[in-house]
């Protein structure tokens, strides 16, 4: 199937773009001995028909869009997710997207208007308006003088709260709780409606979204979301970001109920004292704030701090970089609490950094502190020389001092080979988790213990 739907695309004058990743990392460790590790990502778009008129565009595909693990698992009971690079059946494609898309009027003599009708991918704002993948249609480019204007009405085809946008929040602690709850509301027919408006007033550009998801079949629940993000930038070298944004949410079982939240950010950079640049961020969102459509990373917000950090609701960060005599130096302040600022959540945590070249060596020094979280001194060298046996062999030494705690340090030595895989040799007598540029060593059940001596050689290629 996979290699019809390659093949036919160049006999019917359709234009073809597949994109993805290939990743795998080999790996020889204390706990595990040797394995391997492996990430395959996957993208077949097809379009047939003329940009700028109508066009057909298929997204598909093979296996899963993102699908990562252990080699060598076939996959075949529940615990064992499966290898990511073989299965014990054969590959078949999956139809992501599904759309026909036009650019022109509706009538003549009115303005063009983009269309789009079938499934598609949808991102009117990373706060409260990260659709992903829907059945719908949406017009946009819709434009009044300096203001552009799009809309989208979709069905969700299911639950419009996801397992991964309430799974940090303590009612949900387990899988059984969260699938029970989507459980209770999937069946319903719910759709969305949302409009997206942007423009420019001077030296401001503005833009908002609104989003109203119901259930037709039932007019007691209701899930609404806006947001307003204004950037300005009123002199060269200062620019200002502000974002408010809110949701109002009705009819929802319990545990979450009726939920009215806001959140809001203002970021400010200015660059115009020579060789420094000082920025602050100040934050604050409720508990009821927690958007359904927000954009996740791990299961957590990008835009704000949400249930997985109760404490950092609210928060003040100032941030200072210059380079003075060669030195490259940054500090960093951050104040956080939780909504209600209470004595227990309260913490001030410190970051300050220096850096400079010395000769083919660049040193690095990082000192962390705070009055929640115990002081780190990390010291690293770094650098990159040509070998009788190794060409661009990098070096890195690290050196840690945590409070109350032994010495810490590490060292990694990587290489490309010439047949281009990538070589490194690395060893640390502490715990490094996922911060070394590989896997966590031993995994949970070594958590906390050295990694030790690790050997990893692998490649990635994304095309």
């Amino acid at each position: 199937m996979l290699a019809l739907a390659l093949a036919a695309p160049a006999s019917a004058g359709i234009n073809t773009e597949i994109t993805g990743k290939v990743q795998t990392d080999l790996y020889y460790d204390q706990y595990d001995g040797f394995w391997a590790w492996g990430d395959v990502e996957t993208k077949i778009t097809m379009s047939a028909g003329t940009d700028g008129a109508v066009k057909a565009v298929l997204g598909l595909g093979a296996n899963e869009s993102n699908d990562e693990g252990k080699f060598g698992r076939d996959g075949d009971n529940a615990s064992d997710s499966g290898s990511p690079l073989s299965r014990h059946t054969g590959i078949s494609l999956k139809v992501d997207t599904a759309y026909i898309q036009a650019d022109g009027a509706w009538i003549d003599g009115l303005p063009d208007v983009t269309t789009k009708v079938g499934r598609f991918g949808t991102n009117y704002s990373d706060w409260v308006a990260n659709f992903g993948d829907r059945d719908g249609v949406e017009l946009s480019n819709i434009n009044f003088g300096p203001v552009s204007v799009a809309g989208l009405y979709a069905w969700v085809n299911n639950s419009p709260i996801s397992s991964d946008a309430i799974a940090r929040r303590s009612e949900f602690a387990d899988d059984a709780a969260r699938n029970a709850f989507i459980d209770s509301i999937k069946s319903k027919d719910w759709r969305i409606a949302a409009v997206k408006g942007s423009g420019s007033l001077d030296v401001v550009n503005l833009t908002g979204v609104y989003v109203r998801t119901y259930a037709d079949d039932d007019e007691n629940v209701t899930l609404n979301d806006y947001a307003v993000t204004a950037s300005v930038a009123p002199i060269e070298g200062l620019k200002i970001d502000a974002t408010f944004a809110g949701t109002n949410y009705e009819g929802l079982p319990a545990p979450i109920g009726d939920e009215k939240g806001t959140g809001w950010k203002v970021n400010a950079e200015l660059s115009t004292i020579p060789n420094i640049t000082l920025g602050a961020t100040v934050w604050a969102s409720d508990n009821e704030f927690n958007p359904v459509y927000t954009k996740l990373d791990d299961k957590k917000p990008t835009e704000f701090a949400g249930w997985d950090k109760p404490n950092e609701r609210k928060g003040v960060e100032v941030r200072a970089n210059t380079t003075q005599a060669g030195f490259d130096l940054g500090l960093k302040v951050k104040n956080t609490s939780d909504y209600d600022g209470t004595d227990a959540s309260k913490a001030t945590s410190y970051e300050f950094t220096a850096s400079r070249q010395f000769g083919i060596v660049k040193g690095t020094y990082k000192y962390e502190d705070g009055d929640k979280k115990e002081y780190l001194h990390t010291i690293t060298a770094e650098t990159t020389v040509d070998t009788p046996i190794v060409k661009a062999l990098n070096l890195k030494g690290t050196i840690r001092l945590p409070e109350n705690k032994d010495l810490q340090y590490a060292a990694d030595a990587t290489w490309e080979a010439p047949n281009g895989f990538n070589v490194g040799l690395h060893y640390a007598n502490y715990d490094r988790d996922d911060g070394w540029g590989g896997r966590d060593i031993g995994g949970d059940a070594q958590d906390g213990k050295a990694d030790g001596f690790v050997v990893k050689i692998g490649k990635t290629i994304t095309f």
